[in-house]
């Protein structure tokens, strides 16, 4: 946690912030976290409480979800674009479509 947002956090009444962070583990690896931190007094001491959740695995679900949608958004267009040329008739020999097929077994893999 910065400087700054640690002030904002030490602040007595002031409303706790949640905000994304990479922590390091002790042995070396990065998690992603969702941290939340306020003060508050406590028998008259003022105190900290600092919350970590780790969202490691959430942001590993959104960037699936993230390729994915962009997988169907190239099959979308590829669809698309081969309805077009085959309705236009552009298309007259048949490699054509083994190569456009190709192609976008190809993209939808990486």
């Amino acid at each position: 946690m910065n400087s700054k947002r640690f002030q904002q956090a030490t602040q007595a009444g002031a409303p706790a912030q949640t905000i994304e962070e990479k922590f390091i583990r002790l042995d070396g690896s990065t998690v992603d976290v969702e941290v939340t931190a306020g003060s508050f007094m406590m028998n008259g001491i003022p105190t900290m409480q600092m919350i970590a959740r780790d969202i490691t695995k959430c942001k590993e679900v959104e960037e699936e979800l993230r390729r994915n949608e962009d997988r169907m958004r190239l099959e979308e267009e590829m669809i698309a674009a081969f309805s077009d040329v085959r309705l236009s008739g552009f298309i007259h020999k048949p490699y054509k479509i083994d190569v456009l097929m190709e192609w976008v077994q190809r993209s939808l893999s990486e």
